[in-house]
């Protein structure tokens, strides 16, 4: 199940929220809102992901540019 970055405007809480697809679709969830204050005014954060590949890897030792 994914997890989601969560910022409250109000209280400025830092959080997160494990929640389906479908539900973070769905508009005024009550699972979307801040754990600490309980406000609705919660923005969700994007972060970077980390993508791996399977195999070895380049081989050229810095032949290739």
């Amino acid at each position: 199940m994914p997890v989601y970055k969560y910022f409250c405007k109000d209280c400025k809480d830092k959080f997160e929220i494990e929640a389906t697809i479908k539900e973070k679709e769905e508009c005024c969830n009550p699972k979307f809102v801040c754990p600490k204050c309980k406000s609705k005014n919660v923005k969700q954060k994007f972060s970077l992901a980390a993508f791996f590949t399977k195999g070895k890897g380049c081989d050229c030792q810095g032949k290739c540019s």
